[in-house]
């Protein structure tokens, strides 16, 4: 039988996944922490290396010399900084997004796209599985197609 929407998921606020980690630190095993110093400091360089190719070639690609990326950097810094105290991923820039967006609207200023992005980020990370139930698989499919395309 086939469906539009996915099987029901149960729903869970979004805080409890961290909770026992904040309430009772004897979760955390140190020697496993201590471990991943080295991986966090190579993502680290890694990712820094990635940002500083991608805003080079969006400079060129998009012919916008005027671009600071000392400040860049440092925007690029500071939100990966506050992403680690929420236990998070390092950001990565992708500029293929950014080619494409820009593409779309031939603007380079228009900052809508960003903030509908951020927002429906936002709504998905509060809404939780109880909004993913009523996305249609043909939707998600599309958007893993599109996250996949070189």
């Amino acid at each position: 039988e086939e469906r539009w929407l996915f099987d029901e998921m149960g729903a869970t606020p979004f805080w409890e996944t961290w909770e026992p980690l904040y309430v009772n630190a004897s979760y955390v095993d140190g020697t496993a922490v201590a471990l991943c110093v080295p991986t966090i400091i190579t993502s680290v360089i890694v990712v820094t290396m990635a940002c500083l190719i991608n805003l080079q070639a969006t400079k060129q690609t998009m012919n916008m010399p005027q671009v600071d990326v000392a400040h860049e950097m440092k925007v690029f810094g500071w939100a990966n900084v506050i992403a680690s105290f929420f236990i998070a991923a390092p950001g990565y820039t992708q500029i293929k997004f950014t080619l494409l967006n820009f593409h779309i609207l031939n603007n380079r200023t228009d900052k809508k796209p960003g903030l509908f992005a951020g927002t429906f980020a936002l709504v998905m990370l509060l809404g939780g599985f109880r909004l993913i139930n009523y996305l249609p698989r043909l939707t998600v499919g599309m958007l893993l197609i599109y996250a996949g395309l070189p």
